[in-house]
């Protein structure tokens, strides 16, 4: 049976907190923390974690002096040693001199241990705020001096895209370790800052894991392992990077991070299953295989042409819906086409949010767009619905121009008379001319673009500058024989996105290339077979072979199969 991430160990002793009382009515009272921290917040005074003139003001932003406050607190009270003893035992000594804004003994105490760096120039800023994702940064650095951190794998948050990428692997092992996990629209929220609650909540968690009152189990990523004769099954990873398949299910879905979909019987019968193992409902899809929409479950018990979706966790059916559904992205987006063949547009949780009688739309920056009636009128909405723009023309291109897609606040413009392809963005910027024989919009932002027919394929930033070029041709190797397979290959809009910021695409017969949203090769795969299928799960490579599958980092290192 599966694993959870930290098991409870449960204290024989009864803790009391006599240190304060909350009132009942907390969550409306600006001095006291939110419901749900009550309780870690009074365990966390007692463990003399949060210094006294701390103990107020939970829900507002913590200042990067507190947070270095709060990290040497922690290391006090987890080691049962003083800072300088701790400072002592590694031969480390404060710099007086690092910055000239403070002299603050903890900053220098917690800069010299490396859990917080200046901003330049000399400078701290001992009263500014803290993003979450420098949190995340801060928080395992911290974790770090008590006891080593190990790799942790991707999680895919809806808005990964914002993670600056020097802190994606802090937040990987936050989520990993349970010390912070993003909103219940999986949003992490990198860019926000930090409030002294969830740090005083984090700061406590790492003293559990340390204390072994909480035990940090091998991370388990869970995912489907197709076998040779089509046979799915189910299994996760360790740490280690042993893929380590468990016979109960002969299907499952790749894990979406919290939970899984898996099948016993093979039949239309399905389960969706939580990380322990646990069965959290049983539902039925007889047509098609169910998948992860948002927060919830897409599955086909109606007939060929509909589908349901199921809301996570309560399993309760709130859309029937015929046959079409668009990507979710942006954290909370989604296009629902309803047998009416209206739009409905609903958030991560199946919330409508509207409905619109255009023939497209989707959200970007917490508006939409919607294309109106197919012409060159386009309408922008907030989330309730309200036109927030009005209709308007892009008066660069006047009557002659189609629309032909659109994506966030880009849309692809036809020139009718010359069939050339070029990007408008909202309201009247023209990115690239119409002077393309192909072009993609990407679910990063940024754009494929093919100049000519016979040309090759350009990867263009949000602005339409040329950051990669594809390849255009290249031979297959002599040793590799395909009967019916060509002995040339031109990529050919195969630019898969992670949703974090890494592209993969095939760069030769038995290779594949990684890179950033920059442009910047950041991997390969090489040794495959010329026939590999491959996708990105959750952040990894995914390929699959006639001989099973295998998991890759954007890095290029196998790390399942």
């Amino acid at each position: 049976m599966l694993k959870r991430c930290f098991s409870i160990i449960l204290s024989a002793r009864i803790l009391t907190f006599p240190i304060f009382a909350f009132a009942e009515s907390a969550d409306s009272l600006p001095n006291q923390p939110s419901q749900w921290a009550q309780a870690d917040i009074r365990q966390a005074i007692s463990l003399n974690l949060v210094p006294q003139d701390m103990q107020n003001n939970y829900k507002e932003n913590i200042t990067r002096s507190d947070f270095c406050r709060l990290a040497i607190a922690l290391l006090e009270a987890s080691s049962g040693k003083s800072i300088g003893d701790l400072l002592n035992e590694k031969s480390i000594a404060i710099n007086k001199a690092a910055f000239t804004d403070t002299r603050n003994e903890d900053i220098l105490y917690a800069n010299a241990l490396g859990i917080v760096n200046g901003i330049g120039n000399g400078l701290f800023k001992p009263n500014g705020g803290i993003t979450r994702s420098e949190a995340a940064a801060m928080l395992m650095r911290t974790s770090g001096l008590l006891s080593g951190n190990s790799n942790s794998l991707p999680h895919l948050y809806e808005d990964s895209q914002q993670i600056p990428s020097w802190a994606r692997e802090a937040v990987y092992a936050a989520y990993d370790c349970g010390l912070m996990r993003g909103n219940n629209v999986n949003e992490f929220e990198p860019l926000i800052e930090l409030n002294r609650e969830t740090a005083i909540v984090a700061a406590l968690r790492i003293y559990r894991i340390e204390s072994k009152e909480l035990t940090a189990e091998p991370f388990l990523y869970l995912m489907g392992k197709e076998s040779e004769d089509g046979t799915v099954s189910w299994g996760y990873v360790d740490k280690t990077s042993k893929f380590i398949i468990d016979p109960v299910y002969s299907y499952a879905s790749d894990w979406n991070g919290k939970y899984g979909i898996v099948s016993s019987s093979g039949s239309s019968g399905y389960d969706l299953i939580d990380i322990n193992g646990n069965v959290v409902f049983s539902f039925h899809s007889q047509y098609s295989k169910p998948f992860f929409v948002g927060n919830m479950i897409c599955s086909n018990d109606l007939d060929k042409a509909n589908r349901e979706l199921r809301s996570i966790p309560d399993g309760k059916i709130l859309w029937s819906l015929y046959s079409i559904i668009s990507p979710m992205f942006n954290g909370a987006s989604r296009v629902l086409y309803s047998g009416s063949r209206d739009i409905y547009f609903s958030d991560w949780n199946g919330k409508v949010l509207f409905k619109s009688g255009g023939t497209s739309g989707l959200f970007y920056n917490k508006k939409c767009i919607a294309l109106d009636g197919g012409g060159a009128g386009l309408s922008v909405r907030d989330k309730s619905g309200k036109n927030v723009s009005g209709v308007f023309y892009f008066k660069h291109y006047k009557d002659n121009v189609e629309m032909a897609a659109a994506f966030g606040d880009k849309v692809v413009v036809s020139n009718a008379e010359e069939t050339k392809y070029g990007v408008m963005q909202i309201p009247d910027t023209v990115v690239v001319p119409t002077d393309c024989h192909e072009i993609e919009l990407l679910p990063s932002g940024q754009i494929l673009c093919k100049k000519n027919k016979d040309g090759a394929w350009s990867l263009l930033n949000e602005k339409g500058k040329e950051i990669y070029s594809l390849p255009s041709y290249f031979e297959f190797e002599s040793r590799i024989k395909k009967p019916n397979f060509p002995h040339d290959y031109a990529f050919d809009k195969g630019l898969i996105f992670d949703g974090i910021g890494h592209y993969v695409f095939r760069s030769a017969p038995d290779e594949l290339t990684v890179i950033d949203t920059g442009g910047k090769e950041v991997g390969h795969v090489k040794g495959l077979d010329c026939s590999s299928a491959f996708n990105f799960v959750n952040g990894l490579i995914k390929i699959e072979t006639v001989n099973g599958v295998k998991y890759y980092s954007v890095n290029g290192a196998a790390v399942i199969g």
